[in-house]
């Protein structure tokens, strides 16, 4: 599983798997796309940071300036925005 925000802005959570047939060996990997309901905050650029939960159920995309915004993904076919914090109090 991995998260990747692209140059245009579209941010997509990506479930990998790896099937291997137990009669011919033969190995197939199936892509299932998620994409996140992202919209950078106004006068932003891009997020200084994104990370995916251990677990894939969590993408937070933050800035340096102390804003989070924080998807939950338990649900790969609606995933939603749950927060939008600011964890500092002086940027």
């Amino acid at each position: 599983m991995y998260c990747v925000l692209t140059e245009d802005g579209k941010l997509q959570l990506e479930r990998v798997t790896q099937r291997t047939n137990l009669l011919s060996g033969e190995v197939t990997n199936s892509v299932r796309h998620s994409r996140l309901p992202y919209t950078p905050p106004v006068g932003k650029g891009p997020p200084s940071y994104l990370l995916l939960s251990g677990q894939g159920d969590n993408v937070y995309v933050a800035w340096d300036d102390g804003q989070i915004l924080r998807f939950d993904a338990r649900d790969p076919e609606n995933p939603r925005l749950a927060e939008d914090l600011d964890i500092l109090a002086d940027p």
